[in-house]
């Protein structure tokens, strides 16, 4: 008799499900962000960090059943009432969203009616390049949310007050948006336009620039991320040429000098032939935009895109399109990859935010799928020192309900609204209460004597790999099936996957004995 052993991998994450589910009001999406492989502008493999607290991303919505919005969010605090893209019944509708990053390391997707949902991400936000928040809504002219009530209009520009406002981290603590804030991110919404336009975002105290933001058809209710360049008074100014309503949220700001905002400037137009060939650009021809060494207006000085910039902000509009497509902005000199930044139909004119990593050669691509006018404009560049950047790589689909890709939609019921899914928390009925709950399994790293009281108890092992937080050398950073004879929490061997974490291997393991990964089963048969 002889014994044979079969060794299956089971994808716990990402693996393909045997039916597509779309997403409604009732499921949500938990995308898990850390460790995740992507492929860097240069073409070389990386994974995403744990000290990774924002990424970038393109999420779309594909034929709705109804009107709507999509909203995404830090897992592991309450929805906020705000939007990132918004969409009418059996449209197509991207948006540029830089989400930050909640417990467990994972972003939240919630959509008001049922749609599939397409997720592509372009890079990561590592130590204080970038303050994420909890999304908060600054303006909204409908209800007079802080600004006058009524539409704007040619006249005089809407004008947001950004500095200064009282918000909330990621993780629930309070945090006030610092009074010499330089660049922000928004979301910037158009509702119910009277007539076809356009909306610029630009600094109160400097001139308003050519360029736009986001671009609408009469009665639409249309969506863009803005990086927003403020005002030395902390204020942004927005721009309509019609008369419209205007919802402005507020994602985060940048620290430091990791990104530099500039005054939006146009690169390509090709209707006129600005930057590039005049005449739509069609699927044969992928246009190459030069970036670095660009001159931009910075606080009113000119400066240069500097060699070492290792992305940008961009804003591309397609302008009537000849058919149904979308276009792809990538990094010269890697493979086109399989991922969209918008998505248009014939006629349309559509633009979307994108944080463009650079090429090798210094400039980025564009690809149309079908012919199509194509304007491109600039506001800023990212660099900074590592662990202190923005890494922008090659866009990658996480995921796309239509075929499974990444994860399962999960129920949405929060019963005890403390951020935590019911299906997640240890304690569905009991509220977080404000304590901190690092790994978003509703239970708290320290449970008070109030959280006793409640019939709560502290989580022992916040990385879940099996370690007592008490005895786990790294208590933040799951151990991801690595071998650790000795229980420590410091793996026997630290790939690069590991090291990317910010882990290190355990030097003083003697023991070399063979385990089994955590996504391994066995399969044990007897035979012949």
């Amino acid at each position: 008799m002889k014994t044979r052993i079969v060794f299956i991998f089971i994808a716990l994450l990402y693996g393909s499900n045997s039916f597509a589910i779309k997403v409604d009001s009732s499921l949500i999406i938990e995308l898990a962000v850390f460790g995740m492989d992507v492929v860097a502008s240069d073409g070389s493999s990386m994974v995403v960090p744990s000290n990774a607290t924002a990424v970038a991303l393109n999420v779309t919505a594909v034929t709705p059943s109804s009107s709507g919005f999509i909203t995404v969010w830090p897992c592991g605090v309450a929805r906020p009432a705000t939007s990132n893209v918004n969409y009418a019944a059996s449209g197509i509708v991207p948006n540029g969203v830089i989400a930050p990053i909640g417990s467990g390391g994972k972003v939240c997707f919630y959509s008001m009616s049922e749609t599939d949902l397409i997720v592509d991400v372009a890079g990561w936000f590592a130590g204080d390049a970038f303050v994420g928040i909890t999304p908060s809504r600054l303006a909204d002219t409908r209800t007079g949310t802080g600004v006058t009530l009524g539409r704007i209009g040619p006249d005089a520009p809407l004008v947001i007050q950004v500095s200064e406002l009282n918000v909330s981290l990621p993780s629930g603590a309070a945090i006030t948006v610092p009074a010499n804030i330089k660049t922000a991110a928004l979301n910037v919404t158009i509702v119910n336009p009277i007539s076809a336009g356009f909306v610029t975002v630009y600094p109160c105290d400097r001139p308003r620039p050519l360029a736009s933001n986001v671009n609408y058809a009469a009665d639409q209710v249309v969506a863009n991320g803005v990086i927003a360049p403020v005002s030395e008074s902390g204020t942004v100014c927005v721009h309509s040429p019609v008369l419209t309503d205007v919802v402005v949220d507020l994602a985060g700001w940048f620290a430091g000098s990791a990104f530099t905002g500039s005054i939006p400037t146009r690169l390509v137009d090709t209707r006129d032939g600005t930057g590039a060939l005049e005449g739509k650009l069609t699927p044969a021809n992928e246009l190459s935009v030069p970036v670095r060494g660009v001159s931009l207006s910075v606080l009113g000085v000119s400066q240069q895109v500097p060699d070492d910039a290792t992305a940008v902000a961009l804003n591309v509009t397609a302008v009537t399109p000849d058919g149904s497509g979308f276009i792809t902005v990538y990094p010269c000199g890697v493979t086109r990859p399989l991922a969209s930044n918008l998505n248009y139909i014939a006629g349309d004119i559509v633009a979307n935010n994108v944080m463009a990593p650079i090429g090798a050669n210094g400039a980025v691509c564009l690809y149309t799928s079908s012919p199509s006018d194509v304007v491109v404009d600039i506001s800023g560049w990212f660099q900074g020192v590592t662990n202190n950047e923005f890494v922008g790589t090659t866009p990658k689909r996480l995921v796309d309900t239509r075929d499974s890709t990444g994860p399962t939609p999960v129920s949405s019921s929060d019963r005890d609204g403390d951020g935590v899914l019911d299906v997640n928390d240890a304690f569905p009925d009991i509220p977080l209460g404000g304590l901190t709950d690092t790994d978003g399994d509703g239970r708290p790293d320290v449970c008070d004597a109030a959280c006793q009281g409640a019939a709560m108890t502290a989580d022992t092992d916040d990385d879940n790999d099996g370690v007592l937080d008490t005895a786990d050398a790294f208590p933040l950073i799951t151990l991801g099936g690595l071998t650790d004879t000795d229980g420590d929490g410091r793996p026997d061997v630290c790939n690069a996957a590991c090291q990317a974490a910010g882990m290190t291997a355990d030097t003083s393991s003697s023991s070399t004995s063979f385990k089994l990964p955590t996504s391994l089963v066995i399969l044990k048969t007897e035979g012949e």
